[in-house]
């Protein structure tokens, strides 16, 4: 038997029992539901599961459901009487509240077999403390941007029905957003539902459901249907299957045997752990499909720059192909100009990402892409990667033991839970890091492959140090050590603009340093932008004025050296260090 992080049905363990489990079988197959004489459904410590009465017998299991027991959104519309413009996903959603609140259908075995809120595992059922869990990651957010489109996809819910409910779920916190789910679900589900049982019916979905189009080729792309039976199938990634859908139903063929235990699953599709725990409730150790996903904002970006860098401006919509159309990520864009770059095993740094960083730091009257360009967008793209996840990813809770007995965590159904909510949460979280790191590692290997590559176009401090003699002087004059591991960054930046100043004098160089007069000379004499750094500078330079043999020394002419050095470098490393780079184009 699988780990039951791997399983979508925890909560059956709760609400069933092996007599439901088997009038559940009964009830299906007196509806027309064909399954395989060598298949099994039982409930073990991980909930219900299929598996071979006979591992020994060469087979090819399957189930089949007919249409007749297909929960389509066709129904939902003729027995809510529902306008055709009305959503089909929440049609489905408002249809299993009705038959949740309790009235006669022929689906009453499968409905009272659905998992309750809290035992699909999903973090929007998530307490407060619960929560924390996730602190620093894609899916916190993620959570709480989700429960408010919920909201109000509830409301348009509301409004198909033509009722309102008072209640400002929007301007609830989490702690009493958490009270009020927990309030509403343990009160029968009415109809019109509350936002509880709502939000109970929208998980079903995006864990249970399948694309209605397979079925009706006439439907739209966010339909979605229900196929009871072949729902109690776990999942495991590669597991190998068939869906076989026809005008009379569909059928799950099983072509991939089963595990070690005998167990037979289903295969979901390549899902990283963002969208299994969002949607489906559980998180899979050392996921193969995980993926890391980054939000971009290119609003002000110049078009110009993104063209030349060729930077596909993709949406999250064009990466993925959920079941359900709200399914896909924790941390869908409310921006439009936000773009989506994922990071996965199989390609660790996504195309066009360290193009956007480049394209942003490409200069207005670049033609061409530049070394520069590409080496700067590098570093601020490392630097953004820390900001966002630095001492944030790596940071993992401890289990809360002393909410055992408080609150809603009294019952040792409520702690199991909780331990539930947190292992999932952990597998997430180490997921999720393990792939930062593995593009942290990316990134420094790039960028000291670039260096290499063209080491010819780059002057470093070090080399400035090393191969400049009349570097020596200047240091001396200034009083600052000549050794590169106790010059402070200050020191640093004054060396590398004094080193500019001087060979645009005519200094002796071991480098060509051609380029650095011509920058130098193209420099507007009035440079527009922000010099109070290089006031402070120059004034901390006077009194030296006169040693540095300079033949013009002037707050102009160390402005024009500082515009060189800002035009021609990057910031390299931890330390920031400034590098410059030759202008050279790609």
């Amino acid at each position: 038997m699988c780990d039951f992080r791997n399983h979508d049905n925890y909560g059956f363990i709760k609400s069933m029992n092996q007599r439901e489990v088997s009038d559940l079988i009964v009830w299906s197959q007196s509806n027309g539901c064909k399954i395989s004489e060598n298949i099994e459904f039982r409930l073990s410590a991980n909930g219900v599961s299929a598996f071979l009465k006979n591992p020994e017998l060469p087979s090819e299991p399957s189930v089949f459901v007919p249409t007749s027991m297909i929960i389509s959104p066709r129904i939902a519309y003729c027995e809510l009487e529902l306008g055709e413009s009305a959503n089909p996903v929440i049609a489905l959603k408002l249809l299993l509240c009705r038959w949740k609140s309790g009235r006669e259908h022929q689906f009453g075995p499968y409905i009272a077999c659905l998992p309750l809120l809290r035992n699909i595992g999903s973090p929007l059922a998530f307490s407060s403390e619960e929560l924390t869990f996730l602190s620093g990651t894609n899916m916190y957010h993620g959570v709480l941007l989700k429960r408010k489109q919920l909201i109000a996809e509830y409301r348009k819910a509301l409004s198909y029905l033509k009722v309102k409910n008072p209640t400002k779920y929007e301007d609830y916190d989490q702690a009493q957003f958490f009270k009020t789910i927990m309030e509403e679900t343990s009160n029968k589900c009415q109809y019109p539902p509350s936002f509880a049982w709502f939000l109970w019916a929208h998980l079903i979905v995006t864990s249970r459901s399948f694309p209605y189009k397979l079925i009706d080729p006439e439907a739209s792309d966010d339909s979605v249907m229900l196929l009871p039976i072949i729902d109690l199938f776990n999942h495991k990634p590669r597991s190998k299957v068939t869906w076989v859908p026809s005008s009379a139903g569909f059928e799950l063929r099983l072509q991939g045997g089963a595990d070690i235990s005998g167990e037979l699953f289903n295969n979901y599709g390549p899902k990283g752990n963002e969208e299994l725990l969002m949607g489906y409730g559980f998180a899979i150790v050392d996921n193969e499909n995980e993926q890391l996903q980054l939000t971009i904002d290119v609003n002000g970006v110049c078009e110009k720059c993104l063209q030349m860098w060729q930077v596909p401006l993709l949406q999250l919509k064009e990466y993925t192909y959920p079941v359900c159309d709200d399914e896909a990520s924790t941390s869908n864009q409310s921006n439009p100009t936000s773009v989506v770059f994922l990071s996965n095993r199989s390609h660790i740094l996504p195309d066009g990402l360290l193009e956007l960083f480049a394209s942003r730091c490409a200069d207005l009257d670049d033609t061409h892409k530049t070394l520069k360009a590409l080496l700067k967008g590098l570093s601020n793209l490392k630097s953004a990667l820390d900001i966002k996840f630095k001492q944030k990813l790596d940071k993992f809770q401890t289990f809360p033991s002393t909410l055992k007995g408080t609150g809603y965590f009294e019952s040792e159904e409520m702690m199991s839970s909780l331990q539930t909510s947190y292992e999932n949460s952990c597998i997430y979280r180490q997921s999720q890091l393990h792939l930062w790191l593995l593009l942290k590692r990316k990134l420094k290997n790039l960028e000291k492959e670039l260096l290499k590559q063209y080491r010819s176009s780059i002057i470093t401090i070090g080399d400035i140090m090393k191969k400049e003699s009349f570097m020596l002087d200047v240091a001396t004059q200034l009083r600052i050590p000549l050794v590169k591991d106790v010059l402070s960054s200050y020191d640093k930046e004054v060396l590398i603009r004094i080193w500019v100043l001087r060979v645009t004098e005519g200094a002796q160089s071991h480098f060509d340093t051609d380029w650095v007069k011509r920058e130098f000379a193209s420099v507007s004499p009035v440079v527009r932008y922000d010099v109070s750094e290089v006031s402070q500078m120059y004034d901390d330079l006077k009194e030296f004025a006169q040693l540095l043999k300079l033949n013009s020394w002037s707050l102009e002419s160390l402005t024009k050296a500082d515009h060189v050095v800002m035009r021609n470098s990057y910031a390299k490393g931890s330390s920031k260090e400034t590098v410059l780079i030759r202008p050279t184009s790609l």
